[in-house]
C-alpha cells in the first residue's frame, strides 16, 4: 500500500500528531467515500492555537468529500492527549510504541523540527522527557534508546522496516551503526524475503556478539574453558574497569523496571565471573577439587 502523504495547505498540525504514521492512499479512499456517504461522525480536535491535534485524516476527506467539517478545541497536555488517544484506538505492537516513544526523545524540550508544519505557539506544553515517554508509551528506557539510535542514525527504509515490524528492534539497532550503503544493502536483502537477522552482517571480531560466540566456541565438551577465551574475557574486564573509573552515579531517569532488568543481568555476569575466580584461585593453590 502506498503511504498518503500530508496537504500542508490544509492546516498545520501539531508535532504530538505528527509522531502516528499517516493512513495509506487506499484506506484514505474509503474514508473519503464513508464521510461522503454518512457524514463526518466524529469531530476534529485542535489546539487553543488552531492545529491539528487528531484527525488529519477526516479534515482531509472533508475537504475531498465536501462536507462541511466540525471542530473542539482540547486545552490540556497535547502530547499526553494525543498519545493516550492512539493508544487506546490502534493496535501499536511493542515495537511501534518503543518508535513513537524513540521520536519524542529526539526532540529537545521547547525546540521546533525544522521540517515540522506546526508554529512554536505548539510548544505551551514541551515533549515528554525521554523517561516520561518510555511511561507513556508503556515501555522500556532500552527500547526507547534503540528506537531514537534507528531513528537517528538508520536511512529511512531501516527505520520503516522497523515502524513496520518487520525487522527486530534490535537487529536494526545493530544495522544502524554500519555505513548508509550497508544498510542499504541489508534492506534489499529483507525485501528479497531473507530473515533480518539473517541479512545483517556479521558481529567483527572484537563486537560483544563475537566476542561471546568466540568464549562459547572456546569450550570443549567437557566445560574446561580454554586460555584464549579466559583471555579475551580479561581483555574485556579490563576494558571496563577503565571506561568505569570516571563514573560517580547512574541516570537518575532509569525507570524501576530498567533499575530491576539491569541488576538481575549484573548479577548473573558477577557470578559467572566469580565461578572462574573460583576455579583459577583452586589451580594455583594445586587443588584439583572444585
Amino acid at each position: 500500500m502506498t503511504a498518503l502523504a500530508w496537504r500542508p495547505d490544509v492546516a498545520k498540525v501539531h508535532p504530538a500528531a505528527e509522531l502516528f504514521p499517516l493512513m495509506s492512499e487506499e484506506d484514505f479512499a474509503e474514508l473519503v467515500e464513508d464521510i461522503r456517504t454518512n457524514g463526518l461522525l466524529e469531530t476534529i480536535m485542535l489546539t487553543p492555537s488552531g492545529e491539528i491535534l487528531d484527525g488529519r485524516h477526516r479534515l482531509m476527506a472533508c475537504r475531498d468529500a465536501g462536507v462541511e467539517p466540525r471542530f473542539a478545541t482540547h486545552n490540556g497536555d497535547p502530547w499526553v492527549y494525543v498519545i493516550s488517544l492512539n493508544l487506546h484506538r490502534r493496535h501499536l505492537t511493542d515495537v511501534q510504541r518503543a518508535v513513537i516513544a524513540g521520536k519524542i526523545a529526539i526532540r529537545a524540550p521547547g525546540e521546533r523540527e525544522r521540517d515540522s508544519n506546526a508554529s512554536a505557539e505548539a510548544f505551551e506544553h514541551p515533549p515528554p522527557s525521554q523517561k516520561e515517554a518510555a511511561d507513556l508509551l508503556k515501555v522500556s528506557r532500552t527500547a526507547v534508546q534503540r528506537a531514537r539510535s534507528v531513528l537517528q542514525r538508520g536511512t529511512p527504509e531501516v527505520a520503516a522496516l522497523v515502524e513496520e515490524g518487520k525487522v527486530p528492534l534490535a537487529t536494526a539497532d545493530r544495522v544502524v551503526r554500519l555505513p548508509p550503503e550497508e544498510q542499504e544493502e541489508f534492506v534489499r536483502k529483507v525485501a528479497s524475503g531473507m530473515r533480518p537477522r539473517g541479512a545483517a552482517p556479521r558481529e567483527k571480531d572484537g563486537a560483544p556478539g563475537a566476542r561471546r560466540d568466540r568464549i562459547h566456541a572456546s569450550r570443549n565438551d567437557s566445560g574446561v574453558i580454554s586460555r584464549d577465551a579466559l583471555q579475551a574475557i580479561a581483555t574485556d574486564m579490563n576494558g571496563i574497569d577503565l571506561a568505569l573509573k570516571t563514573i560517580t552515579s547512574a541516570d537518575p531517569d532509569l525507570s524501576e523496571e530498567d533499575r530491576k532488568n539491569f541488576d538481575r543481568a549484573l548479577t548473573k555476569g558477577i557470578h559467572a565471573l566469580s565461578k572462574i575466580r573460583r576455579y583459577l584461585r583452586i589451580t594455583q593453590e594445586g587443588d584439583t577439587q572444585p
